[in-house]
């Protein structure tokens, strides 16, 4: 029995052996046939110049808007030394009548004529790698304490025409054009052999049909996935990325990750439909799963979208606004009595309501009209939240739409960036307003006397320099945390495509 036992057992590694050495072979035969193809590099090389012409155009993106900051910032630190060169000017006596919205030191006037602060969410050095909807929705804001207006919807960067085509990006090559470019490499493998008669030479070898499939769409992933991904560190090291900067190396290496998992992905649909049928039909499944996957899911998922969370009307959100801003504004001096009467170390200025600056009385009325206009506001936070929400999952249901979120995310163009931004916007303003209230009430109950006979100036405000600046936010600094899982559900997606594609199944070699 032992003796019986060790020559099955040498037997079976024997074949095991010869299987091997059968699937090396072939193996060797499939890569050099596919790599010896003028097909795949034509293809290959389209899709390298794709990907470099995106990648320029996400980072002349990127350049603009690190462009408009340096402006922003500039302006900024101009406005500033302008008001303290007119502070010097106007703290000397002069026969200019100085209004008080024209005066830098006259504190009401300043925080509703004169402030000049931005909320600025910067490009990421990995912008490149998608547009996203970053030239849709805004990058800058600019802070005023009496606005109340959703800002988000006030902001049109480009051409109308220009937008609704499209951005062609780096992220456009990826998620629609690689996998039409995989399409075209891998739709009639081994069907198209079967028609030509050319498989009666491979069924011939000692492989079983698993090891023919594995060895046929594996010279395919072997040889374009490091391909893409070479393309892909080219074309972003060519339009200027920093690509050996310490801190991008994990968010590129997920970023590599993820476009592999859905190049495998395609690669294994490919080989779970065209070994199965003919050239034509496989090309034509193919294609439809791509349009399904690129564009009819999102087009289902964004009607779907409105149906279950449709956004509250603008239309009565400006009605409700002029109806409450015209009433506020007939109870102004009301307002701000109330106001003032509430707070037991402003109190003095009730009897000043009449000589108070409009900027001061808006205090009082900015904040009733916020409060009334609470339920309106929150109707769009509320409604966009939850859209948000079932997005995400509607996002997993595409491997397109899953990649297009990681390089969204990996390039600081998501939803969830620049819901953040408006959030620490909307802080900005509160800080602001933090600031410059209290100065103002104060300045109503203690008015300030002027610095001479005859000085335009107030020389109510004077502290220019501690004016607080919006902290803006690391657009690297996250990221990997929020790639990771997304990255793992999309490499799950490829798994189970490929094991399906593999499945203990012998194919049926019809005549052949």
């Amino acid at each position: 029995m032992r003796t019986g036992s060790r020559r099955r057992i040498g037997g079976g590694a024997r074949a095991i052996a010869v299987s091997a050495a059968a699937f090396l072979r072939l193996a060797r035969f499939e890569m050099g046939r596919f790599a010896g193809e003028r097909s795949t590099w034509m293809v290959l090389s389209l899709l390298g110049a794709a990907m470099a012409w995106g990648a320029a155009n996400g980072q002349r993106h990127v350049n603009s808007q690190q462009a408009a900051v340096a402006r922003i910032h500039t302006r900024e630190m101009e406005a500033i030394a302008r008001q303290k060169t007119d502070v010097r000017r106007y703290s000397q006596p002069s026969t200019i009548a100085l209004p008080y919205w024209q005066d830098p030191t006259d504190v009401a006037g300043y925080m509703r004529y004169g402030l000049t602060a931005f909320a600025v969410k910067p490009p990421s050095p990995l912008g490149a790698l998608a547009i996203g909807q970053s030239n849709l929705v805004p990058f800058y804001l600019r802070a005023r304490l009496d606005f109340i207006s959703q800002p988000e919807a006030a902001f049109d960067f480009e051409n109308p025409r220009a937008l609704a085509v499209g951005s062609f990006d780096l992220a456009f090559v990826l998620v629609y054009l690689l996998p039409l470019a995989l399409v075209v490499l891998s739709a009639s493998r081994l069907s198209a052999e079967r028609d030509s008669g050319a498989l009666r030479l491979i069924a011939a070898q000692p492989s079983g049909a698993r090891q023919v499939v594995c060895a046929s769409f594996g010279a395919v992933g072997v040889v374009s996935v490091p391909a893409v991904l070479a393309g892909t560190w080219l074309a972003l090291a060519f339009a200027g990325v920093p690509m050996f900067q310490a801190r991008l190396l994990v968010p590129m290496t997920l970023v590599a990750l993820a476009i592999s998992a859905y190049a495998l992905f395609w690669i294994g649909l490919a080989a779970l439909i065209a070994p199965r049928t003919g050239a034509t039909a496989s090309i034509a499944l193919l294609v439809t799963a791509w349009i399904v996957s690129a564009f009819l899911i999102s087009a289902i998922g964004a009607l779907g979208l409105d149906v279950l969370h449709p956004a509250p009307s603008r239309l009565q959100y400006l009605d409700a606004l002029r109806r409450e801003s015209d009433w506020t504004d007939k109870q102004r001096n009301a307002l701000i009595t109330s106001y003032l009467a509430d707070r037991p170390a402003y109190t003095a200025g009730v009897n000043r309501i009449a000589d108070l600056p409009y900027a001061t009385k808006q205090i009082a009325v900015q904040t009733e009209l916020e409060r009334r206009l609470h339920d309106e506001t929150s109707r769009f936070d509320r409604a966009r939240a939850d859209a948000g929400d079932t997005a995400r999952w509607i996002h997993l249901l595409s491997p397109s739409l899953v990649l297009d979120v990681v390089l969204q995310t990996a390039a600081g163009a998501d939803t969830s960036r620049q819901e953040a931004f408006l959030l620490r916007a909307r802080e900005y303003t509160e800080q602001l307003r933090g600031f410059f209230w209290p100065r103002a009430l104060k300045e109503a109950a203690q008015p300030t006397v002027r610095p001479c006979v005859g000085c335009p100036a107030k020389m109510a405000f004077l502290a220019h320099d501690d004016i607080p600046k919006f902290v803006e936010d690391d657009p690297v600094s996250g990221v990997a945390g929020r790639l990771a899982p997304i990255v793992a559900y999309l490499w799950v997606v490829a798994v189970a495509t490929i094991f399906l594609a593999w499945r203990p199944r012998e194919f049926q070699w019809r005549s052949f």
